[in-house]
């Protein structure tokens, strides 16, 4: 890594309240071999530990290398995140990469990689690569996010349906944001769609950082309390849809956006209290598309369910009829068995094997 003097990589860093972990991740960045300058913008927002005052030594120790944003107020917790599109609009490089202060690389080589394939692939508009996941109550479980074993396909597609991305792996070859929406949740990954409007999206199969769960991270408690996880976020979840309904023309890719809207719908719809009722018809009255199109999903569903039920109506009414034949057939045998049993050449063959027996002996 050189002196920062005409930046081609900037590096975006956010943070908040990560004392105990933001070293590690601007060591990270410091210990990036390259052949290229890159810069490195940071943005504390107001912590209230120590992590301002470990970045401010940083900063020290690495003059012209950083670029601090201290905030005086808490923007997260205002729902204020024009510090993003700050930071993009100030980046110098002609690309950009993105790790929270929580998160950390693991590869010197990491930026090296992808700017030689951003490079060699004009046609591309952001890479990303394979990331250990790191859950601080079991250290011992190891984890590789994405699984390539699932065959997934990393294109647009496929990334409107599932944010396959994880933020710290991103690089992407930077845009002009004049139209870069600041309140839409979860960023990350409106980010990446966003840059994946401008071409391909390119994949590295080498895992070359972690991403860290712990209950300070802001997901932790999506596995944790998904009922609490999405009363808080489905609002976001359905503005991010509204957002890529204007930016992604393509009906197929409209048909895509539409289904994980009824998805997020699918989610609340299970919760039963009178609180969360109030806050369904608040939802459907906000995001009146994604409602319509969840409740045209569900209708289609209790169709095709009933079809099938009809159908293993008739097979039931088939076996009946069928097992009422052969009871009857049955019945038919038995009395036929019975007459056989009750006439004189049964008695006759009775006592033919009577004497049969005693003479054989």
């Amino acid at each position: 890594m050189k002196n920062v003097n005409k930046p081609l990589v900037s590096i975006l860093c956010i943070t908040y309240n990560h004392a105990k972990f933001i070293s590690q991740a601007l060591e990270g960045f410091i210990n990036q071999k390259t052949d290229f300058d890159i810069e490195i913008i940071i943005h504390d927002d107001c912590s209230t530990d120590s992590t301002e005052s470990i970045i401010r030594s940083y900063v020290d120790k690495n003059p012209g290398l950083f670029v601090p944003l201290y905030e005086k107020d808490n923007q997260y917790s205002q729902g204020n995140f024009s510090f993003v599109s700050k930071m993009l609009n100030m980046a110098q490089g002609k690309y950009i990469a993105v790790c929270e202060g929580d998160d950390y690389w693991i590869d010197p080589h990491k930026l090296q990689k992808q700017v030689d394939f951003l490079e060699s692939h004009p046609e591309y508009s952001l890479c990303f690569h394979q990331v250990n996941v790191l859950n601080e109550e079991m250290p011992e479980q190891e984890l590789v996010f994405p699984n390539t074993a699932l065959n997934k396909t990393f294109d647009v597609r496929e990334l409107l349906h599932d944010n396959y991305i994880q933020t710290n792996s991103v690089m992407y070859k930077k845009q002009n944001y004049s139209d870069f929406k600041n309140d839409i949740v979860p960023q990350d990954w409106y980010m990446h769609l966003y840059h994946a409007r401008f071409g391909n999206i390119g994949f590295l199969k080498e895992v070359m950082s972690v991403y860290r769960r712990h209950p300070g991270g802001t997901w932790w408690t999506s596995d944790k309390d998904r009922q609490a996880f999405w009363m808080k976020n489905s609002m976001h979840y359905l503005r991010l849809y509204e957002e890529l309904l204007d930016m992604f023309a393509d009906r197929d890719y409209q048909q895509v956006i539409d289904a994980s809207a009824a998805r997020v719908f699918e989610q609340f719809m299970s919760f039963d209290t009178e609180d969360q009722r109030a806050y369904i018809e608040k939802v459907s009255r906000t995001f009146p598309r994604q409602a319509a199109h969840y409740i045209y999903t569900q209708h289609k569903i209790l169709e095709e369910t009933r079809d099938v039920l009809e159908d293993h109506k008739l097979e039931l009414l088939n076996c009946h009829k069928s097992i009422g034949l052969k009871e009857k057939h049955i019945q038919n045998l038995e009395s036929e068995l019975n007459g056989i049993k009750s006439s004189k050449s049964w008695k006759l063959t009775k006592i033919a094997k009577r004497i049969f027996h005693s003479r054989s002996k």
